[in-house]
């Protein structure tokens, strides 16, 4: 399953809007899991609800239960990465990334997070090397632009930088209506 939608945005962010507000809430997904406990994509939603609440450490285990579940759920590989670098364990983030990009080798967002975890640890070649591979794989992804822009800063490239913050100000509709 794929963890981007149509339009080239993160399906976690789309998460809150496709659902009903009975869908949003973590009742619903734990009366799910109660019906159905072998039910690994109740266990991303249940994630899900946890991570667009705050608390990373329950979304942490709801992911992880839906991975010993279905080890091919790329949501659950994709969006644990993503709690953990937000809890700060940037190492175990890299790894669920890693996984992700295993399971679908294209996957710019995955790529994206990825430079995310270098650029925080100041490893600034390999941030820009995983930022071009998102930009090659999704060339409207506007957070790999916006990204590599700060990452060509870091390391003094002006023009690098202010060429990729455009085409970000581009994809992001920033030019409009100017």
């Amino acid at each position: 399953m794929n963890t981007v939608s149509t339009n080239g945005e993160p399906m976690i962010a789309l998460f809150e809007d496709k659902l009903t507000n009975e869908e949003k809430t973590i009742e619903h997904w734990i009366d799910k899991i109660d019906s159905n406990p072998k039910d690994a994509t109740s266990y991303v939603n249940l994630g899900n609800c946890y991570s667009i609440q705050g608390d990373n450490d329950y979304a942490v285990k709801a992911y992880q239960k839906a991975i010993e579940i279905d080890h091919t759920l790329l949501e659950a590989y994709f969006n644990l990465g993503v709690c953990l670098s937000n809890k700060g364990e940037l190492e175990k983030a890299k790894e669920f990334f890693l996984k992700t990009i295993e399971l679908e080798p294209k996957n710019s967002y995955a790529y994206n997070n990825l430079g995310n975890l270098h650029l925080r640890k100041k490893e600034i070649k390999e941030a820009i090397k995983c930022y071009k591979k998102a930009i090659e794989f999704n060339n409207k992804n506007k957070h790999a632009y916006f990204n590599i822009c700060l990452a060509y800063q870091e390391i003094g490239k002006v023009k690098k930088a202010v060429d990729s913050f455009r085409m970000f100000c581009e994809l992001d509709g920033f030019y409009e209506g100017l």
